[in-house]
C-alpha cells in the first residue's frame, strides 16, 4: 500500500517558491527555502521546504535532503535566539493519515511558549496572520541568522 497524499489543483508552496503568491521569505538556498507560515500555530512558526515539488522525504536527492535538514536546524536556532521560546516543535507529516495537509514536503518549526496552550487542530483551522506581522517576525529571524552565520544567511 502506498502513501495517500493531499490533492490540490495548485500547490501553495510551489506558488511561493516561484513568486506567484506572496510570502514572508527568510532564506532561499540552492535547493530549499524557509518562510513564515501564514497560519501561525504560535508566534514565529516557519515552514522549510524543498524548491522541487516532492511529497515525501524519500523522494529527495542527497543534496536536497542535506540542505533541508541543515536549514531546518539553522531556522530552529534562529527562532530560539530571536524569539526566546520555552520549547520548540519541529516535524514533517508525510501522507494524509499522518496529517499532511499540503501536497509538498515541508518541515514545520513551531516555537512553544509557556503561556500559550498548544493545539493539535489542522492548519486549515488556524487564522491567517497579517503579512505585515509576518514580515516583522521574518526580519528578526533574518537578523539572528545573519549574526550567527553571515555567509549562509541569504535573505530574500
Amino acid at each position: 500500500m502506498s502513501y495517500i497524499y493531499p490533492k490540490r489543483e495548485l500547490c501553495p508552496l510551489c506558488e511561493y517558491m516561484e513568486g506567484r503568491l506572496p510570502c514572508s521569505k527568510i532564506v532561499r538556498g540552492k535547493y530549499v527555502s524557509a518562510f513564515m507560515n501564514l497560519r501561525q500555530r504560535s508566534v514565529g512558526s516557519v515552514l522549510v521546504a524543498p524548491h522541487r515539488h516532492v511529497q515525501a522525504l524519500t523522494m529527495l536527492n542527497t543534496d536536497e535532503a542535506h540542505e533541508l535538514i541543515d536549514l531546518t536546524n539553522r531556522i530552529g536556532r534562529a527562532v530560539v535566539d530571536a524569539l526566546k521560546p520555552q520549547g520548540l516543535h519541529s516535524w514533517c507529516n508525510v501522507g494524509e493519515p499522518a496529517g499532511q495537509s499540503l501536497p509538498h514536503l515541508h518541515f514545520q518549526i513551531v516555537p512553544r511558549y509557556e503561556d500559550v496552550p498548544y493545539t493539535f487542530v489542522g492548519s486549515a483551522e488556524l487564522t491567517i496572520t497579517a503579512p505585515v506581522d509576518l514580515e516583522v517576525i521574518a526580519a528578526k529571524l533574518i537578523e539572528s541568522m545573519n549574526r550567527r552565520t553571515p555567509a549562509l544567511a541569504e535573505a530574500v
